[in-house]
């Protein structure tokens, strides 16, 4: 024998408590009342189950019934004035009802429209609505609140007068089944719980803060979005919840604790915008959505399972994708970003690394228990660190600090250690190498051959013109002259040899490829910085001597947040801070940078800040048209100089702040109300 599941036989059991008593029948509209008094049902009848034909006589009868509480309307047609067929009346007005609590709509065939207006059924607290019913209301609010709403069919529509939709607001939504909530104006109810009838399932829909933790043991999923800037500070997830969904605890801003219980899968945002810092990954979890933590205070993260979950994120068809770029961590033709797992420490059990070393897991940095991932090494002759890193500290290692003397070509090691988030070469000096002079002296010698080429097959053409009479004797003769100046370079090329730089250098592009490091601490003696360009790392520590900052030297470092520009500092190259798109403020004050160069700090989307030296002479095309037209707010920008450096160009975009007394000095600017005197 099938069983009856236990909700439905409450329900059953409740209703038919309801209605045991106080039922009426009418066959004509207009005879309500009559029927009633004929049934020995008085006025003040608080329990009322009708069947038959009613018009707007019989309903102004109803209202005006001070003590009823339930009305079950569900075998009642509706008909206008003088009709008798039942299909005739498509809109039914309730007003009234001062003590209703509990409303049964008919179940009609076809389409029909309740119209609720504004003060009536002020105590309604369930409302039972056929799938082809619509709902109107003159609230000045726009919306319904209802304890309990329930749905008899797979489609309902809602709207206003004006034809918007009326929000339904409910505690309680009661469904037939789990595909009603697909219908098209599912979306403008806002229940809290939902409880689906054939699948016997209770869903949170939207959790309130005066809830309980405990409701969770009573529910069996949670809706996407279902937490969203919810107050909740920690909370345990039950054993029965398998799944946390999509933006579950999106802008949950207070959220600083979480027990994922036997969580099977986290969706995408689903901790985004969090204040937690520590997340404990049960071995139950099997896959985890794009952005799962994305904008959270997140620094660690522990895998308890033995395995590497699946990495997903929803396409433009809805559906999951798990199809990514796993040297840059971004998924192919989706746009989504996994690479805020590089700014947390990733712990994995002990034994586990080879089942983590797969897929997009072979790219982040991980930590298995109790093993070592942070070393401390001294290189005493240059071009031998590739001896010292052994294969352990290149699959381990997330932070090294280096002393001793390194050249060029031992950059090249770094790239190795796939999982580095911290390089420190504060102590070290970077030489170049007998191998770089080699190339640069193969280089030359190219190029030397080259214009030597060039030289003579010049000469030659020249010589055959003269002689064909295509050329005057002073045309050839300063020809040939050329071409002698150009193989006398060829020669002085090709016998001198490339000389040795004493000072410390790194070559550009040395840091590329470390797609997880965080933090970069260069050399200690380094004068120039030259071209860094990684776009994971975070922080950069200059050496305190620096004099100079190549041309695009920190171009395309997207996620460099913090840096500190020395006071030795004397030149900015061109784009030097392009598309460094988290750079929020830069201080350049205490510099003696005269030029700033055009393009320096375009793409820097979310730079809001920037002050400048009082040696500054001129400034090109600090932001390009498209980035202030991007920018949410004003730029602040803090001049030292007592008047318009050369070539400055100002935008309403643009808050200057200058010297005190000195507004005279920057009068030739066009947007002189965005001037500040400090």
């Amino acid at each position: 024998m099938k069983k009856i599941p236990l909700l439905l036989i409450v329900l059953f059991c409740n209703c038919s408590l309801l209605f045991a008593q106080n039922f009426v029948s009418v066959k004509k509209p207009g005879r309500l009342s009559k029927e009633m008094s004929k049934a020995d049902i008085s006025s003040g009848v608080t329990k009322l189950q009708i069947e038959g034909v009613l018009n707007s006589e019989d309903l102004s009868y109803l209202s005006s019934l001070s003590s009823l509480e339930t009305l079950d309307l569900t075998k009642v047609y509706f008909t206008q004035e003088n009709s008798r067929h039942p299909f005739a009346q498509t809109k039914i007005y309730l007003s009234g009802f001062p003590s209703l609590l509990n409303l049964l709509l008919p179940e009609y065939q076809n389409d029909f429209c309740i119209e609720i207006t504004n003060q009536a059924l002020p105590k309604l607290a369930y409302l039972k609505m056929p799938s082809n019913a619509s709902l109107i209301t003159t609230y000045p609010t726009g919306r319904c609140y209802f304890q309990k709403l329930e749905l008899t069919g797979e489609v309902i529509k809602t709207w206003d007068e004006d034809e918007k939709e009326t929000q339904m607001i409910a505690d309680t939504l009661i469904i037939p089944e789990l595909k009603s909530l697909s219908c098209s104006a599912a979306r403008y109810i806002l229940p809290l719980k939902i409880i689906s009838q054939k699948e016997n399932k209770r869903i949170l829909n939207r959790w309130s803060d005066s809830f309980s933790t405990s409701l969770l043991e009573h529910i069996d999923s949670i809706s996407v979005g279902a937490f969203w800037k919810s107050e909740i500070e920690t909370i345990t997830i039950p054993s029965n919840i398998k799944v946390i969904p999509n933006l579950c605890f999106y802008e949950c801003k207070k959220l600083k604790e979480i027990n994922l219980g036997q969580i099977e899968e986290i969706g995408q945002l689903a901790f985004a915008e969090t204040a937690l810092e520590k997340i404990t990954i049960p071995a139950s979890i099997t896959e985890i959505g794009d952005r799962a933590f994305n904008n959270s205070q997140i620094k660690q993260i522990v895998f308890q399972g033995q395995n590497a979950p699946q990495l997903y994120y929803i396409n433009q068809y809805n559906k999951k994708d798990y199809n990514y770029d796993a040297t840059h961590l971004y998924y192919n033709g989706g746009g989504a970003d996994l690479s805020y797992w590089k700014s947390s420490d990733i712990f994995i059990p002990k034994g586990s690394r080879s089942n983590f070393s797969i897929g997009i897991w072979k790219e982040i940095a991980l930590k298995e228990e109790g093993e070592q991932s942070e070393y401390n090494l001294t290189v005493e002759k240059a071009g031998t660190l590739a001896n010292l890193l052994t294969d352990n500290i290149k699959s381990t290692a997330t932070s090294l600090i280096l002393t001793g003397f390194l050249y060029d070509t031992d950059l090249k090691c770094f790239e190795e250690c796939t999982h580095l988030r911290l390089l420190d070469l504060s102590r070290t000096f970077i030489s170049i190498s007998p191998e770089t002079l080699k190339d640069q002296q193969a280089e030359r010698q190219f190029l030397a051959n080259y214009l030597s080429f060039i030289a003579d097959a010049a000469k030659q053409q020249s010589k055959d013109q003269y002689n064909q009479g295509n050329s005057n004797l002073v045309k050839h003769i300063g020809e040939q002259m050329e071409a002698m100046t150009l193989k006398e370079l060829a020669t002085t090329l090709s016998s001198e040899k490339v000389e040795v730089d004493s000072r410390c250098w790194i070559p550009s592009n040395a840091f590329y490829k470390l797609n997880n490091l965080q933090e970069l601490r260069l050399p200690l003696q380094l004068a120039s910085v030259p071209g860094i360009w990684n776009k994971s790392v975070k922080t950069i520590v200059l050496p305190p001597s620096l004099k100079n900052i190549q041309r695009y030297a920190f171009s395309g470092c997207e996620s460099l947040q913090t840096i500190n520009i020395p006071s030795t500092v004397n030149y900015i190259g061109e784009g030097a801070f392009k598309d460094c798109k988290s750079l929020k403020s830069l201080d350049l004050s205490n510099t003696s940078v005269e030029n700033i160069f055009s393009e320096t700090f375009k793409g820097t989307d979310a730079l809001y800040e920037i002050r400048f030296p009082a040696t500054l002479k001129s400034m090109r095309s600090v932001f390009s048209q498209s980035d202030l037209i991007n920018k949410k707010e004003r730029v602040k920008l803090y001049f030292k100089t007592r008047e318009i450096p050369q070539y400055f160009v100002v935008d309403s975009k643009i808050e200057l702040h200058i010297p005190k007394g000195s507004r005279a000095g920057w009068q030739k600017s066009n947007y002189t109300k965005h001037i500040i005197e400090e």
